[in-house]
């Protein structure tokens, strides 16, 4: 199973392919983002629990907020929560140093959530979970 974004707003004739998360990969980002502030309002709950066939847009407001948590992890700024490190590939390492995931360590592929920051950036999203091959 995998968890698709794509813009929620047709912009011009052309829409941008769909960015499409392994399940491991987005729970793991939308963790880190959520650490950074993201999910106030219930979001982060929201997009970790859809389930197959599901979907749920994020507005504007929404977008931009989760915007800024992946930000932050595209960035490796400090994070208290979890170590980085460089490796010689287009993966952003992480290990969680905090809380029940504390020692377990995950990669995110850095193109995709290149991509993922600019379509939050240009406003609302649709978030939906998919079965089929991940990634």
């Amino acid at each position: 199973m995998s968890f698709e974004i794509k813009s929620a707003v047709r912009r011009g004739s052309e829409e941008p392919p769909t960015e499409t998360f392994p399940d491991d990969e987005w729970h793991n980002l939308v963790a880190l983002a959520r650490e950074c502030g993201f999910g106030p309002g219930g979001e982060y709950e929201r997009l970790v629990g859809l389930e197959e066939g599901g979907a749920i847009e994020l507005d504007a407001p929404a977008a931009q907020r989760l915007y800024i948590g992946v930000g932050v992890v595209l960035n490796q700024d400090t994070l208290p929560f979890a170590a980085t490190w460089e490796e010689d590939d287009a993966r952003l390492h992480f290990r969680w140093v905090d809380g029940p995931r504390a020692g377990s360590r995950f990669s995110l592929d850095r193109d995709r959530v290149r991509r993922l920051a600019d379509r939050l950036y240009r406003g609302p999203v649709l978030v939906s979970r998919v079965g089929g091959p991940e990634g």
